[in-house]
């Protein structure tokens, strides 16, 4: 059904719509007119505070100054040191003397506590910084003389020592230090007024608990191998048997550890050359029917002996040696290998010599015949070498040819007598001596 509009009708409702949308409008242009101000200003204002809102916080800025708060400067509002930091100066009394005993280094005001090594006095020169500088540090003044020395740590030092008749010492010892010589302990002692005639000849601390000794029992061709597994708290005597003794302090003898080690005697003749897998306590007879001035072993199987112008070697422990060098090289002192290559080893005699091939060929470093000297030391990577007449040569590993050398301190208080042997663990190097 459709409904028809006619013309009548929406004329109609036109006027009746038209009358009623006019007063609308002029109400809403009214209204538009007395409210646009407050809505301009409440739409500002509410953009106004979300900027506000959504600003960001400022960046702290930085104080330099100085932080420490010990300082006489501090800034308790500084953000970065700037290494400005100033102090009361801190008088510290002390010796001031470096040829005291107990120098002290730190030391402003020097207040007359020197104190010096006395004549007859046995020591220990100190280097911590690789022989650029040393330190002497005393022993207790009733000691023999040091025959071998051997060190762990820069703190934890061994020493021996054999009766000294010309102090009128009969006492053989092993003494210990657990502050780089500052203080020592005695370990072990040989009363020689009892005993006769026992001295002391060799240590090797192999760490902080294990180690062997040795003491020769001149009178009853004994040598006294002792045992330590407690850092020489206990000292265990193990070889009772008369095998002879050491002839030549260390030299003769040789432990690669705590167990195995090998021994030259003296006294006994025909001269063996013996091997001991327990720490001494039993000794085997090797191959060897030379004779010997030093020997090195690198491990249990690996070995050279020298003896004059022969140079001997073994790979199995002993059991065969074969003759590998003739050269005439005059008494030898010390043999050393790289603790890393059984190949690379060096040999201490009228000259420094060395060999990349275990000794079968050595070629010549330098001539030592006007020095004389007396051992080799091998640590970290590096060699050193060193006489009782104040010489200590530190050697390129790469150039034996090559090397720095360095003058052992005199004195002035008196004349300074070296040991036969020194030891070197990194930059820390020791040398035992007495003073007459």
């Amino acid at each position: 059904m459709f409904r028809v509009f006619t013309n009548k009708n929406i004329a109609s409702n036109f006027i009746k719509t038209k009358a009623l949308y006019y007063p609308l409008i002029k109400i809403r242009r009214i209204v538009m007119k007395k409210l646009l101000p407050f809505i301009l200003i409440l739409i500002l204002g509410i953009s106004y505070s979300c900027k506000l809102f959504d600003k960001e916080e400022p960046k702290p800025i930085d104080i330099y100054g100085c932080m420490d708060s010990t300082a006489t400067n501090y800034n308790p509002e500084a953000t970065l040191d700037d290494g400005s930091c100033e102090y009361d100066l801190i008088e510290i009394y002390g010796c001031m003397d470096s040829a005291a005993t107990n120098y002290n280094p730190e030391a402003t005001i020097d207040d007359g506590s020197c104190d010096y090594c006395k004549a007859g006095s046995a020591f220990i020169l100190l280097s911590t910084d690789g022989g650029n500088n040393w330190e002497m540090r005393c022993l207790q003044e009733k000691i023999g003389d040091v025959s071998d020395i051997s060190m762990v740590d820069s703190n934890n030092i061994w020493l021996c020592t054999y009766a000294s008749t010309n102090e009128n010492i009969l006492n053989s010892q092993i003494l210990h230090t657990s502050n780089g010589g500052i203080t020592w302990e005695e370990q072990y002692s040989f009363d020689n007024s009892v005993l006769g005639q026992v001295s002391f000849e060799y240590i090797e601390m192999f760490d902080l608990n294990n180690g062997i000794a040795l003491a020769n029992d001149w009178n009853n061709s004994i040598p006294m191998f002792l045992k330590t597994t407690d850092g020489g708290i206990n000292w265990i005597q193990t070889t009772t048997e008369a095998i002879g003794i050491s002839g030549d302090i260390w030299r003769p003898v040789d432990f690669v550890d705590v167990n195995t080690g090998y021994f030259y005697e003296s006294l006994i003749n025909p001269q063996k050359l013996y091997k001991t897998s327990n720490s001494g306590i039993t000794w085997e007879e090797t191959n060897f029917d030379g004779q010997a001035h030093v020997l090195k072993f690198y491990d249990e199987n690996i070995g050279i002996i020298v003896y004059w112008n022969k140079i001997y070697r073994t790979i199995d422990g002993g059991e065969s040696w074969a003759l590998v060098d003739t050269t005439e090289r005059g008494w030898g002192s010390d043999i050393e290998f790289d603790p890393n290559d059984p190949g690379k080893v060096w040999l201490l005699s009228d000259g420094l010599y060395f060999s990349s091939d275990t000794g079968s060929t050595w070629i010549h470093c330098f001539d030592c015949t006007d020095t004389g000297f007396d051992a080799i030391c091998y640590s970290e990577s590096s060699l050193w070498v060193y006489n009782t007449r104040r010489y200590l040569r530190n050697i390129d590993i790469n150039d034996c040819s090559s090397y720095i050398e360095y003058q052992l301190p005199e004195y002035s208080l008196g004349v300074l007598s070296l040991g036969s042997d020194f030891d070197v663990v990194g930059d820390v190097i020791v040398i035992p001596g007495r003073i007459y």
